[in-house]
């Protein structure tokens, strides 16, 4: 079983964390580091000192500070709202679709990979050097729900 590293943004369901560690995925919650309404760039910045993939709905603020980096550990977006068990579903989409389609080791690495609500992912290159030279995103999953 692959193992990552994620950073659940403040919008997650609380519940998230032991179910995705049982899933193997090593998880922290923002709120669970005393970050419960922190700036989008404090959420970033622990993000990349921690080298967690930011779990988040808040693609426009996130992708903007991503696209500032030469590299960091990327993004998995979703949908808004939704239960905690459509929120894990959506998470679990993201993480086998890099293992499906990224290159090894699987990674969401300067990556932000979208969820859309019929758990289709698609993944695009974000970041400063991929977003200089044009880079082409990732072909999209079929939903797989």
């Amino acid at each position: 079983m692959m193992t990552f590293s994620l950073l659940t943004d403040e919008n997650m369901s609380p519940f998230l964390v032991s179910r995705l560690w049982e899933a193997g995925c090593n998880t922290v919650a923002v709120r669970d580091r005393g970050m419960l309404r922190a700036s989008d760039p404090d959420v970033w910045g622990y993000a990349m000192r921690e080298w967690r993939t930011l779990v988040t709905i808040n693609e426009n603020d996130f992708v903007k500070l991503a696209l500032r980096e030469q590299t960091h550990p990327g993004l998995i977006i979703i949908p808004s709202g939704g239960t905690r068990e459509r929120q894990f579903e959506y998470i679990t989409a993201a993480t086998n679709y890099v293992v499906t389609y990224r290159l090894f080791p699987p990674s969401f690495r300067d990556c932000a990979a979208s969820v859309e609500e019929a758990c289709a992912v698609s993944c695009k290159p974000c970041c400063a050097l991929t977003n200089e030279l044009g880079m082409a995103p990732v072909p999209a999953s079929k939903a797989t729900s």
